[in-house]
């Protein structure tokens, strides 16, 4: 019984869902701001009770105003009434008007414009968002959300032109999750699709992740070969001196330097991970100069040197808490933890910058584990404390 005006805003309305931006709605229907604010107020909510203001929210520099709708069969009526064309139509509009009043903050509201996109049918536009979604998932260590974001960018990559680099790195991304989330068989299908679209490309910009491929396969595989690991793993390192790219290069001596390390060769892991060390310090490197210093930690602490392994973890703990690296930083909690359950007559002779109480840094490493929800960082850093009481 609504005038056709009011209608068609409800209608436009009910595409965004049962909570719609003012703003967005106003520039669907190329009105006024003020004037739609005025039938929201005076019509639809006080004389009709269809809507209800909500507090206005600040995206960015600029505030916005919110409506809901008194209930959401209100909302789903109005949309089911809409016919497929005009679904589809609106929200192209919708989408386009929401990634507008979001401006630069647009990543943030990434699962609602792939939403939109997706229901237009804009399967390029959806799958840019849906990208983004699962790199802001990922970034919160919201894994199973982030498979799920990879796999519908993956299922549209399909039938859309995709350049075989953005494919392979869809495939790599999802590879990670599926490994933190446990998932052996389902990383390895990732990875090894990753590494033959990148050595079938034929093109030069993609040899770069095929050393990535090559790194992440290495990486899944100390789970369970350690044979297969070393393959993957000299692979990748003979393929960074072909590219004569120092961070790759640099990044291949860390994980051949780890390998020896965990094949009971600790002085030829040292020797690998000083060189890398070298290598990120020239180029300014701070997140790899990082980990490499967690490593040399690990490695000199299996050589009994405590005074370098407590000087490289202080430092690696430094930079993990400056970069908000929150897995890499209970990692390091958890190897300075080990450095301090030596005597304390070796520990006296330690000259360290920072007190060292092993539980203490156990604790740390095991309530950011379980933060992050990391079964492994977590499941280390237990194991640790039960050692601290043998």
């Amino acid at each position: 019984r609504q005038e056709p005006e009011l209608r068609e805003i409800l209608s436009v309305a009910s595409v965004e869902g049962e909570t719609f931006t003012v703003p967005a709605v106003a520039q669907v229907q190329g009105m006024k701001e003020r004037h739609l604010l005025r039938w929201l107020a005076q019509e639809l909510e006080r004389r009709h009770g269809l809507v209800l203001e909500q507090a206005e929210v600040q995206i960015g520099p600029r505030r916005f105003c919110r409506y809901k709708f008194g209930h959401a069969l209100v909302q789903n009526y109005l949309y089911q009434q809409l016919s497929q064309a005009e679904r589809r139509l609106l929200h192209t509009d919708v989408a386009a008007a929401l990634e507008n009043c979001y401006g630069e903050q647009a990543d943030e509201f990434a699962v609602q414009l792939a939403h939109h996109y997706h229901s237009a049918g804009d399967d390029g536009h959806a799958l840019s968002w849906f990208t983004q979604a699962a790199k802001n998932a990922c970034s919160v260590h919201a894994n199973d959300e982030a498979y799920a974001h990879y796999t519908r960018t993956l299922e549209l990559a399909q039938r859309v032109s995709v350049d075989p680099a953005s494919v392979i790195r869809l495939c790599l991304g999802r590879g990670l999750v599926c490994q933190a989330l446990g998932d052996f068989e389902g990383a390895l299908a990732d990875y090894e699709s990753a590494l033959h679209l990148a050595r079938s490309a034929g093109e030069d910009n993609v040899e770069h992740l095929e050393w990535r491929a090559l790194v992440d396969l290495g990486r899944l595989w100390t789970a369970r070969d350690y044979r297969c690991a070393h393959d993957r793993f000299q692979d990748a390192l003979e393929l960074a001196y072909q590219l004569g790219d120092p961070l790759l290069l640099a990044g291949s001596l860390n994980w051949m330097g780890n390998w020896y390390l965990n094949q009971e060769d600790p002085q030829a892991a040292i020797e690998h991970h000083q060189e890398a060390l070298g290598i990120f310090e020239q180029v300014g490197d701070r997140r790899n100069l990082a980990t490499t210093l967690d490593l040399l930690g690990i490695a000199n602490l299996h050589v009994a040197d405590i005074a370098a392994s407590v000087a490289y973890y202080e430092r690696a703990i430094v930079l993990f808490r400056e970069l908000g690296d929150l897995p890499s930083l209970a990692s390091s909690l958890t190897g300075r933890g080990h450095s301090g359950l030596w005597p304390r007559t070796v520990l006296a002779l330690v000259s360290s910058t920072v007190p060292i109480h092993p539980r203490r840094d156990f604790e740390e490493a095991i309530r950011i584990s379980r933060e992050i929800g990391s079964p492994d960082g977590e499941t280390w850093a237990l194991w640790s404390v039960a050692v601290s009481y043998t």
